[in-house]
Protein backbone atom coordinates (compact mmCIF):
# COMPACT_ATOMS: atom_id res chain seq x y z
CA UNK A 1 0.00 0.00 0.00
CA UNK A 2 1.91 3.40 -1.14
CA UNK A 3 1.95 6.47 1.39
CA UNK A 4 -0.65 8.19 -0.27
CA UNK A 5 -3.37 5.34 -0.29
CA UNK A 6 -2.49 5.24 3.40
CA UNK A 7 -3.26 8.75 3.95
CA UNK A 8 -6.56 8.44 2.11
CA UNK A 9 -7.35 5.52 4.55
CA UNK A 10 -6.53 7.37 7.28
CA UNK A 11 -8.44 10.80 6.00
CA UNK A 12 -11.33 8.77 5.52
CA UNK A 13 -11.98 6.92 8.87
CA UNK A 14 -10.93 10.19 10.47
CA UNK A 15 -14.13 11.89 8.88
CA UNK A 16 -16.29 8.77 9.36
CA UNK A 17 -14.81 6.86 12.36
CA UNK A 18 -16.24 3.67 10.59
CA UNK A 19 -14.19 0.63 11.36
CA UNK A 20 -14.25 -0.73 7.72
CA UNK A 21 -12.86 2.82 6.84
CA UNK A 22 -9.68 2.11 8.66
CA UNK A 23 -6.04 1.83 7.40
CA UNK A 24 -5.77 -2.04 6.60
CA UNK A 25 -2.84 -1.78 9.10
CA UNK A 26 -4.60 -1.27 12.22
CA UNK A 27 -2.09 0.94 13.67
CA UNK A 28 -2.21 0.80 17.51
CA UNK A 29 -4.18 3.46 19.18
CA UNK A 30 -5.67 4.83 16.10
CA UNK A 31 -8.82 6.47 18.07
CA UNK A 32 -6.88 8.34 19.52
CA UNK A 33 -6.04 10.01 16.15
CA UNK A 34 -10.32 10.55 15.68
CA UNK A 35 -10.54 11.88 19.48
CA UNK A 36 -8.18 14.53 18.78
CA UNK A 37 -9.41 15.24 15.30
CA UNK A 38 -13.06 15.68 16.67
CA UNK A 39 -12.08 17.55 19.80
CA UNK A 40 -10.20 19.96 17.22
CA UNK A 41 -12.95 20.22 15.17
CA UNK A 42 -15.14 20.99 18.39
CA UNK A 43 -12.86 23.36 20.20
CA UNK A 44 -12.66 25.38 16.52
CA UNK A 45 -16.17 26.24 17.00
CA UNK A 46 -16.56 26.92 20.53
CA UNK A 47 -13.79 29.78 19.87
CA UNK A 48 -15.66 30.91 16.37
CA UNK A 49 -19.01 31.05 18.44
CA UNK A 50 -18.65 32.01 22.19
CA UNK A 51 -21.95 34.08 22.59
CA UNK A 52 -23.83 31.67 20.20
CA UNK A 53 -22.79 29.08 22.94
CA UNK A 54 -23.66 31.37 25.56
CA UNK A 55 -27.48 31.79 24.27
CA UNK A 56 -28.51 28.22 23.39
CA UNK A 57 -26.44 26.90 26.30
CA UNK A 58 -23.18 24.32 26.85
CA UNK A 59 -25.13 20.67 25.99
CA UNK A 60 -26.96 21.91 23.25
CA UNK A 61 -23.93 23.81 21.66
CA UNK A 62 -22.03 20.74 21.89
CA UNK A 63 -24.95 18.54 20.40
CA UNK A 64 -25.20 21.07 17.32
CA UNK A 65 -21.00 20.44 16.85
CA UNK A 66 -21.11 17.34 17.18
CA UNK A 67 -23.96 17.35 14.60
CA UNK A 68 -21.77 19.66 12.65
CA UNK A 69 -18.52 17.68 12.58
CA UNK A 70 -20.58 14.50 11.61
CA UNK A 71 -21.72 16.31 8.43
CA UNK A 72 -19.75 18.74 7.62
CA UNK A 73 -15.54 18.09 6.59
CA UNK A 74 -12.89 20.44 6.80
CA UNK A 75 -12.44 22.21 3.62
CA UNK A 76 -9.96 24.59 4.04
CA UNK A 77 -6.04 24.70 5.36
CA UNK A 78 -7.04 26.68 8.13
CA UNK A 79 -9.20 25.71 11.33
CA UNK A 80 -10.69 29.13 11.10
CA UNK A 81 -12.31 28.30 7.73
CA UNK A 82 -14.09 24.88 9.15
CA UNK A 83 -17.04 27.12 10.82
CA UNK A 84 -17.96 29.24 8.00
CA UNK A 85 -21.54 27.17 7.17
CA UNK A 86 -22.37 26.39 10.59
CA UNK A 87 -25.14 28.52 11.09
CA UNK A 88 -26.54 26.11 8.19
CA UNK A 89 -26.20 23.69 10.74
CA UNK A 90 -27.63 25.60 13.36
CA UNK A 91 -30.68 26.50 11.64
CA UNK A 92 -31.19 22.88 10.83
CA UNK A 93 -31.49 22.01 14.51
CA UNK A 94 -32.94 24.75 15.71
CA UNK A 95 -36.12 25.69 12.78
CA UNK A 96 -38.08 28.17 15.54
CA UNK A 97 -35.49 29.59 17.21
CA UNK A 98 -34.09 31.95 14.57
CA UNK A 99 -32.44 34.09 16.91
CA UNK A 100 -29.80 31.32 17.12
CA UNK A 101 -29.03 31.13 13.40
CA UNK A 102 -28.54 35.39 13.71
CA UNK A 103 -26.57 35.25 16.47
CA UNK A 104 -24.05 33.10 14.63
CA UNK A 105 -23.95 34.95 11.91
CA UNK A 106 -22.80 38.13 13.26
CA UNK A 107 -20.04 35.84 15.17
CA UNK A 108 -19.00 34.75 11.88
CA UNK A 109 -19.85 37.95 9.97
CA UNK A 110 -17.81 40.22 12.98
CA UNK A 111 -14.85 37.34 12.36
CA UNK A 112 -14.80 37.94 8.38
CA UNK A 113 -14.55 41.91 9.23
CA UNK A 114 -11.68 41.74 11.66
CA UNK A 115 -9.50 39.65 8.92
CA UNK A 116 -10.58 41.20 5.87
CA UNK A 117 -7.57 43.06 4.01
CA UNK A 118 -6.77 46.51 5.48
CA UNK A 119 -7.51 50.16 3.59
CA UNK A 120 -7.24 53.35 4.54
CA UNK A 121 -10.28 55.27 5.62
CA UNK A 122 -11.67 58.78 4.12
CA UNK A 123 -11.42 61.91 6.17
CA UNK A 124 -14.21 64.36 6.28
CA UNK A 125 -11.31 67.10 5.19
CA UNK A 126 -11.24 65.09 1.68
CA UNK A 127 -14.65 65.60 1.13
CA UNK A 128 -14.43 69.29 -0.55
CA UNK A 129 -11.58 68.31 -2.64
CA UNK A 130 -12.98 65.21 -4.09
CA UNK A 131 -14.85 65.45 -7.83
CA UNK A 132 -17.96 63.06 -7.03
CA UNK A 133 -19.14 62.95 -10.40
CA UNK A 134 -15.88 61.77 -11.99
CA UNK A 135 -14.67 59.15 -9.43
CA UNK A 136 -16.29 56.15 -8.03
CA UNK A 137 -16.93 55.62 -4.03
CA UNK A 138 -15.40 52.87 -2.70
CA UNK A 139 -15.55 51.31 0.82
CA UNK A 140 -13.32 49.14 2.61
CA UNK A 141 -12.59 45.97 2.23
CA UNK A 142 -14.09 45.19 5.81
CA UNK A 143 -17.20 46.63 4.94
CA UNK A 144 -20.59 44.30 4.98
CA UNK A 145 -24.11 43.88 4.92
CA UNK A 146 -25.96 41.16 6.47
CA UNK A 147 -29.56 40.54 6.99
CA UNK A 148 -31.14 39.67 9.83
CA UNK A 149 -34.52 38.12 11.63
CA UNK A 150 -34.68 38.95 14.90
CA UNK A 151 -33.43 41.84 17.99
CA UNK A 152 -29.86 39.89 17.25
CA UNK A 153 -28.38 43.71 17.94
CA UNK A 154 -29.82 43.45 21.76
CA UNK A 155 -29.29 40.14 22.26
CA UNK A 156 -25.43 40.53 22.09
CA UNK A 157 -25.66 43.43 23.85
CA UNK A 158 -27.20 42.04 26.59
CA UNK A 159 -25.09 38.33 26.22
CA UNK A 160 -21.70 40.88 26.73
CA UNK A 161 -23.18 42.03 29.84
CA UNK A 162 -23.55 38.80 31.08
CA UNK A 163 -27.36 38.08 30.39
CA UNK A 164 -27.91 34.79 28.66
CA UNK A 165 -32.09 35.22 28.97
CA UNK A 166 -33.78 37.26 26.89
CA UNK A 167 -36.87 38.45 24.92
CA UNK A 168 -36.62 37.66 21.35
CA UNK A 169 -38.15 39.79 19.01
CA UNK A 170 -38.78 39.11 15.05
CA UNK A 171 -37.97 41.60 12.91
CA UNK A 172 -40.35 43.76 10.92
CA UNK A 173 -41.64 42.71 7.59
CA UNK A 174 -39.06 45.20 6.23
CA UNK A 175 -35.92 43.90 5.92
CA UNK A 176 -33.55 44.30 8.81
CA UNK A 177 -30.01 44.62 8.44
CA UNK A 178 -26.57 45.23 9.91
CA UNK A 179 -23.69 47.13 8.88
CA UNK A 180 -20.67 45.59 9.89
CA UNK A 181 -17.17 46.58 9.84
CA UNK A 182 -13.24 47.16 11.17
CA UNK A 183 -12.24 50.45 12.79
CA UNK A 184 -9.17 50.41 14.37
CA UNK A 185 -8.18 47.21 15.05
CA UNK A 186 -12.19 46.33 16.28
CA UNK A 187 -15.27 44.89 14.53
CA UNK A 188 -17.77 46.96 15.10
CA UNK A 189 -21.23 47.23 13.77
CA UNK A 190 -24.32 48.60 14.22
CA UNK A 191 -28.37 48.44 12.96
CA UNK A 192 -29.72 49.90 9.87
CA UNK A 193 -32.49 51.60 9.25
CA UNK A 194 -34.79 51.03 6.04
CA UNK A 195 -33.86 54.38 4.11
CA UNK A 196 -29.79 54.27 5.10
CA UNK A 197 -29.89 50.44 4.09
CA UNK A 198 -31.42 51.46 0.66
CA UNK A 199 -28.92 54.12 0.19
CA UNK A 200 -26.07 52.05 0.92
CA UNK A 201 -27.17 48.95 -1.26
CA UNK A 202 -27.48 51.44 -4.31
CA UNK A 203 -24.22 53.00 -3.68
CA UNK A 204 -22.36 49.52 -3.16
CA UNK A 205 -24.29 48.32 -5.98
CA UNK A 206 -23.65 51.40 -8.23
CA UNK A 207 -20.40 52.70 -6.69
CA UNK A 208 -21.48 55.74 -7.68
CA UNK A 209 -22.63 58.87 -5.20
CA UNK A 210 -24.14 60.47 -8.16
CA UNK A 211 -26.87 57.72 -8.52
CA UNK A 212 -27.35 58.32 -4.71
CA UNK A 213 -27.92 61.81 -5.24
CA UNK A 214 -30.55 61.47 -8.34
CA UNK A 215 -32.23 58.29 -6.88
CA UNK A 216 -32.77 60.82 -3.86
CA UNK A 217 -33.73 63.70 -5.20
CA UNK A 218 -36.21 61.91 -7.40
CA UNK A 219 -37.99 60.59 -4.31
CA UNK A 220 -37.42 64.12 -1.77
CA UNK A 221 -36.83 67.02 -4.33
CA UNK A 222 -33.97 69.14 -4.91
CA UNK A 223 -32.87 70.62 -1.43
CA UNK A 224 -33.53 67.30 0.67
CA UNK A 225 -32.53 64.94 -1.45
CA UNK A 226 -28.95 66.50 -1.72
CA UNK A 227 -29.24 67.29 2.23
CA UNK A 228 -30.17 63.29 2.84
CA UNK A 229 -27.33 62.18 0.60
CA UNK A 230 -24.99 64.38 2.38
CA UNK A 231 -26.07 63.75 6.04
CA UNK A 232 -25.59 59.77 4.74
CA UNK A 233 -22.22 60.22 3.24
CA UNK A 234 -20.89 62.09 5.90
CA UNK A 235 -22.16 59.10 8.66
CA UNK A 236 -20.35 56.49 6.32
CA UNK A 237 -17.15 58.97 6.81
CA UNK A 238 -17.52 59.02 10.24
CA UNK A 239 -17.65 55.38 10.63
CA UNK A 240 -14.59 54.67 8.75
CA UNK A 241 -16.13 52.97 5.89
CA UNK A 242 -15.87 55.03 2.83
CA UNK A 243 -12.20 54.51 1.29
CA UNK A 244 -12.16 56.76 -1.21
Amino acid sequence: MSLAETQSAFAAFLRSGEEADAPPFRAAGLHIYLNNYRSQLIASLEASYPRTRQWIGDDAFLHAAVNHVDRVHPRSWTLDAYGHDFADTLDALFPDDPEVRDLAMLELTLEQAFVAADGDSMTIDAVASTDWDAHPLAFTPSTRLLSITTNVADLWCWLGEGNASQPVERASEVEACLLVWRRDGTSRFRTLEADELKALTCVLGTRSFGALCEKLVGEQGFEAGIRCAGLLLRQWISDGIVAA
